[in-house]
């Protein structure tokens, strides 16, 4: 049996060095793939379901009748819970809703008559729903998804008795303008931090004046994401 010519060596090596240059790129593209992963969503349709907790901050009186005195919704803690439906990369859909056990505090005026100590608890609650854009960042920022929220829904306004009558129940229409962003944590769980302003007109029952209001919320939740 002759032996090998060199140079034929060479030829069969070079051969099965292009056979195996494909299959050796695909392996080494899965593995970085898996160790490095599209932190961006898929581009399809995907689900986001979100839990949060905050502050109420409501900016503005509720009722200033001169003739009496002025009332306004105090600050207090912020519950909520939001589903969100991404049906595009940066354009989605959400509805929220929260609660707030709020007073109510009483502003003394001029008035000179008896004033009531107490007025007690202003139960806030809100629904709305929007209209998100995330907004686009550099590539290398892609842990942080920042977004912008338009939209509009109804903020119910449960007082007590002692209340009444500068200040009743009420159910009012409500637009609201958010900003937040998301941080990736793992797997499907971010932080989701947001700014919110409601604003809403509430009618006082006996000063006769629709007055502005302008409640901001801060809030932090764990959202999840479901593609």
């Amino acid at each position: 049996m002759m032996p090998p010519n060199p140079r034929d060596a060479v030829l069969l090596a070079a051969a099965a060095a292009l056979l195996l240059a494909p299959e050796t790129a695909r392996t080494q593209a899965v593995s970085d793939a898996g160790a490095d992963p599209d932190p961006r969503p898929p581009a399809g349709p995907r689900m986001e379901a979100t839990a949060f907790a905050g502050v109420l901050a409501p900016l503005s009186r509720l009722t200033a009748d001169p003739e009496t005195f002025e009332t306004e919704i105090s600050s207090s803690a912020l519950f909520g819970a939001e589903g969100t439906w991404w049906p595009r990369r940066r354009l989605g859909v959400a509805l929220q809703g929260v609660w707030a056990p709020a007073q109510l505090s009483l502003i003394p005026t001029d008035f000179t008559g008896a004033l009531p100590s107490d007025l007690g608890s202003a139960d806030y609650l809100a629904a709305s729903a929007e209209v998100r854009y995330r907004v686009a960042l550099p590539p290398e920022v892609s842990v942080v998804r920042p977004y912008l929220a338009l939209g509009g829904g109804v903020r119910r306004l449960d007082v007590q008795a002692i209340a009444s009558p500068e200040v009743t129940d009420a159910t009012d229409p409500m637009a609201t303008a958010a900003a937040g962003a998301h941080v990736r944590l793992a797997g499907r769980f971010e932080l989701r931090v947001e700014l919110r302003d409601r604003v809403t007109i509430y009618g006082s029952p006996t000063g006769g004046e629709d007055r502005v209001q302008n409640d901001l919320g801060v809030s932090v939740g764990l959202a999840v994401r479901r593609f």
